[in-house]
C-alpha cells in the first residue's frame, strides 16, 4: 500500500478538486476533515505493474511538450514554470528540462516538440505521489491551455 497525504488551507481550489477527482478513483481507503488543518490521507492499493517491478526500480517520466505558440518566449515561460513548479518532489533523483536540438536531423530524429521535461523517480510509489503533488497539479492548470499536444514516456530503468 501506498499512503499519501496532503492538507490545505482556505477554500478547495480547482487544482484540489482535480487531484481528487485523479485520486479517490484509485484508493483502497480515502478520508477527509474539514477541521483545521483540511486533510487528505489517501491508501493506494499497490497495482500489479508496481508489484512486478522490485520497489528499488527507479521511474523515467519523460514529456514532450508541443506548444500551440511556439514563440521563444512561449518556450521560455514553460521552460522557467517547469523550474519552478516541478523541481524538488519527494523521490526525485534527476530532473531536467530543455529544448530540441534544431540541427539534428536525422531521420530517426522526432523533433515535433518545443520542451522535454526529463524526470527519474527512485521508484514507482515517488513518481505516483508526484503525479497528484499540489505543486505538480498547480504547473498542469496554468500550463494546459498553451498545450498543443504533449506525449508522455514513462519506463523502469535501472
Amino acid at each position: 500500500m501506498v499512503l499519501l497525504e496532503t492538507a490545505w488551507e482556505g477554500r478547495p481550489t480547482a487544482r484540489l478538486r482535480v487531484f481528487l477527482e485523479r485520486a479517490r478513483p484509485l484508493c483502497a481507503r480515502f478520508e477527509y476533515s474539514l477541521l483545521l488543518p483540511k486533510r487528505i490521507t489517501f491508501l493506494f492499493p499497490q497495482s500489479e505493474s508496481l508489484m512486478a517491478a522490485p520497489a528499488r526500480t527507479k521511474l523515467a517520466h519523460m514529456v514532450y511538450f508541443t506548444l500551440a505558440d511556439r514563440s521563444p518566449a512561449a518556450i521560455d515561460k514553460l521552460l522557467a514554470d517547469c523550474q519552478e513548479y516541478l523541481t524538488g518532489h519527494p523521490g526525485t533523483e534527476y530532473f531536467s528540462v530543455g529544448t530540441v536540438v534544431p540541427d539534428l536531423s536525422r531521420p530517426v530524429n522526432d523533433k515535433e516538440f518545443d520542451v522535454v521535461l526529463n524526470v527519474v523517480f527512485t521508484n514507482r510509489a515517488a513518481h505516483d505521489a508526484y503525479q497528484l503533488a499540489e505543486r505538480h497539479l498547480k504547473f498542469v492548470e496554468r500550463n494546459k491551455p498553451t498545450w498543443a499536444k504533449v506525449r508522455v514516456f514513462d519506463s523502469y530503468v535501472g
